[in-house]
C-alpha cells in the first residue's frame, strides 16, 4: 500500500512540475 501510495505521490509531483511552466506560459 504504501508503495503504492509513494509512486502515485511521486507521479502527481511530476505532473505539477511540468504543468506549472505551461501555466505560467498561459498568464
Amino acid at each position: 500500500m504504501g508503495w503504492i501510495a509513494g509512486k502515485s505521490g511521486m507521479i502527481i509531483i511530476m505532473i505539477i512540475l511540468i504543468a506549472i511552466p505551461y501555466l505560467l506560459l498561459l498568464l
